[in-house]
């Protein structure tokens, strides 16, 4: 989808990202003025995504994390840290932290509009790579609270790198 957010003090942002989103034919639901969600289906799960504009700081947060039960309240809040430093030491951008109403991963990211005319292309891929971002370490995050792994023992079994030539 092709089209510009420009940023325009008569037209709310979010207004523009409900269009776009609606002529994708996303499910959404409006929150308030502020606040977008949806729902997007992945392999391991459906996701949650949240979409909340930050007016005053020009900055537009999108945040990722699983629907059904995933919340690492009864492991260490120790553990729960070095399980997310362990992950977002390899992101290039945004981050895993534990939501601090029920302590499930989520992944969130800050992306700052400034003066500048907002993508919807990019907001999308944003979005897509949040979902892609979890999908991938999904079963890291599963092995972790189901089977009372280490954080790095689970990373190291869920993130198998395939080496070499079959």
């Amino acid at each position: 989808m092709a089209f510009a957010i420009e940023k325009d003090q008569n037209i709310h942002l979010i207004d523009e990202l409900e269009y776009g989103f609606h002529s994708l034919s996303w499910p959404i639901e409006r929150h308030d003025d502020n606040i977008i969600r949806l729902e997007a289906e992945g392999h391991w799960s459906v996701y949650d995504l949240g979409i909340i504009w930050f007016k005053e700081e020009n900055c537009l947060h999108v945040s990722c994390r699983p629907q059904l039960g995933f919340s690492l309240e009864d492991r260490d809040f120790k553990d729960n840290t070095e399980m997310m430093m362990l992950i977002n030491n390899d992101l290039l951008y945004g981050h895993f932290d534990c939501s601090p109403f029920d302590q499930t991963p989520t992944y969130r990211l800050g992306m700052i509009i400034g003066q500048h005319t907002l993508q919807m292309d990019l907001v999308v891929d944003v979005i897509e790579r949040a979902i892609t971002l979890y999908e991938e370490y999904y079963p890291a995050f599963h092995l972790y609270k189901t089977q009372n792994m280490t954080a790095k023992k689970a990373l190291e079994a869920a993130m198998i790198a395939v080496q070499g030539i079959a």
